[in-house]
């Protein structure tokens, strides 16, 4: 019986590239595997490549290529080979093993099984960033797939978008030098490598960028910091990543001798003094750090709790020298937030927290403390913190919407006291809602909430 080809869809003159000899082989394919030739023919035109592969008779019909991939193809070739000719020009010598290992078809029905598709990426000598990909068309009674498309796409758009994205949620927007996040996440790297012996670890912290903020406005403190950042890149940057993970605060992880350290940190204060000379500014950065080498003994938080404590000793002699006595206050401050279970500093502008001092009964009991302070007190709430016939007055000042109007007026003290949950018992407790004083800006408005148990418990 004839076959009925009136209806088939597009004929041998609208199929792209497809080659005169392949075209009854892939007629007898598309009739086989009932393969929509009008839908094939539509997409082939919007890949890179298009090849359809029989596994069991190790056949390709090349469906659509470019010419740099044309070239390469030989089609008296088996698809095994043909396939592993085309990627061994057409890819990084570094990319070619892991490449030609997904491309193996004796292997693909195992690892294409059951699945909707597999793709790799590789880059491309002639194309840039590539994306390939098998797809089913046909399975046996086992649902090993039998035929497949082998198609491409170049992504290379795709990727560099990717890297801006990835370069944007790594990158400080101040300064330009990796953020928090891309610290946090080298740290969690050096934790896993701890051959690395020669890491040292330089914590440092602009002088006087209060000062600055205060009496030149933050405008002029982001001047400061952009200064710092510069004159970190240029000196200790050239041996590693400098990280800005907080207002003043800048971390450098780097590779370097230990008997260089000390000219590093020189330089440094060298270049900080000529980039205030020109701009007729002062900048000083007080900086400690450490080397894993002395240290084996010492985990990764410990080297960097140390490179923090010689930070702070620098910065003390500094203020020191300039006739301010920040030590003092430092441990003034420390005294009285011991007479406190917990200290938080909250933007009533976006409602966000960060905790300043907590007991260790506190830190245990509060380790899933929510990211803005109203969930965290509704939080409290729901898990039964709070007695339940202090409910309503917690919740009188637990409200953030009240917080901003009452800090809009008026920089009084709001205090409370209600009961709540320490262990197995409910004690009394005394809340402060304190103003900050020294932060107070259109996008920044800070309140301290202190709390301690009362004394007539």
């Amino acid at each position: 019986m004839e076959r009925d080809d009136s209806n088939k869809g597009p004929k041998l003159d609208s199929l792209p590239l497809i080659g005169l000899e392949n075209y009854n082989r892939l007629d007898d394919l598309i009739e086989q595997y009932s393969v929509p030739l009008n839908i094939l023919s539509a997409l082939a035109n919007s890949y890179h490549t298009m090849h359809l592969i029989d596994l069991r008779s190790d056949t390709a019909i090349e469906i659509n290529s470019t010419l740099d991939v044309r070239r390469f193809q030989n089609p008296s070739l088996g698809a095994s080979q043909q396939i592993k000719q085309i990627f061994n020009n057409v890819i990084l010598a570094s990319q070619r093993e892991r490449v030609l290992d997904f491309m193996n078809l004796k292997t693909l029905p195992r690892r294409l099984k059951g699945k909707k598709s597999l793709s790799v990426e590789y880059t491309g000598l002639f194309s840039g960033w590539v994306r390939a990909t098998f797809v089913p068309m046909a399975t046996d009674e086992n649902g090993n797939p039998i035929s497949v498309i082998l198609y491409s796409r170049v992504i290379e758009d795709e990727k560099r978008r990717e890297e801006r994205l990835i370069k944007k949620s790594t990158t400080d927007e101040l300064t330009g030098l990796f953020n928090r996040h891309a610290y946090e996440d080298a740290i969690r790297s050096f934790a896993d490598t701890p051959e690395n012996e020669n890491l040292v670890f330089f914590s440092m912290d602009v002088n006087g960028l209060k000062e600055t903020n205060d009496k030149l406005g933050h405008a002029a403190g982001d001047k400061l910091l952009r200064g710092a950042a510069a004159c970190i890149r240029r000196t200790i940057g050239n041996y590693g990543n400098v990280y800005r993970t907080g207002g003043d605060e800048f971390v450098a992880i780097i590779k370097c001798d230990a008997d260089k350290l000390e000219d590093l940190k020189k330089e440094l204060n060298e270049t900080c003094i000529r980039w205030g000379t020109k701009r007729n500014k002062k900048l000083s950065i007080s900086t400690g750090y450490i080397t894993r080498a002395n240290h084996k003994d010492l985990s990764l938080q410990e080297l960097i709790k140390y490179a923090d404590q010689r930070m702070y000793s620098d910065k003390a002699k500094y203020y020191s020298n300039q006739g301010y006595d920040r030590r003092s206050q430092q441990q003034a401050f420390y005294s009285i937030s011991k007479s406190y279970t917990k200290i938080i500093k909250v933007n009533l502008i976006d409602g966000t927290q960060e905790i300043i001092h907590m007991d260790y009964k506190e830190d245990v009991l509060n380790d899933s403390m929510s990211e803005t302070i109203s969930s965290w007190w509704k939080d409290f709430i729901k898990n039964g913190y709070i007695h339940k016939d202090d409910i309503k007055t917690f919740e009188s000042i637990a409200d953030i919407d009240m917080l901003r109007a009452h800090f809009a007026e008026s920089d009084s003290i709001i205090r409370a006291r209600y009961r709540r949950k320490y262990e197995d018992k409910f004690v009394y407790v005394n809340m402060e809602i304190i103003p900050s004083t020294d932060i107070k800006t259109a996008t920044n408005k800070y309140v301290y909430i202190c709390i301690k148990k009362d004394p007539q418990n």
